[in-house]
């Protein structure tokens, strides 16, 4: 018999790395899966373009 499953996993990680997911059933690992987790600085803040929503100076 086979049971289909979905699973949605949202971790949140500390430090940029490799990472592993696992998937395990009664003391058995069925699959894992490996995650690369890395770091995006975010963009420096500046002047908002024409047409941009948000506060606006005046």
């Amino acid at each position: 018999m086979l049971i289909s499953t979905v699973t949605h996993v949202a971790p949140m990680f500390g430090d940029a790395g490799r990472y592993r997911a696992e998937y395990w059933t009664e003391g058995r690992l069925l699959a894992w899966v490996g995650v690369t987790v890395s770091v995006v600085p975010q963009p420096a803040p500046g002047p908002q373009r024409a047409g941009a929503s948000g506060p606006q100076p005046g």
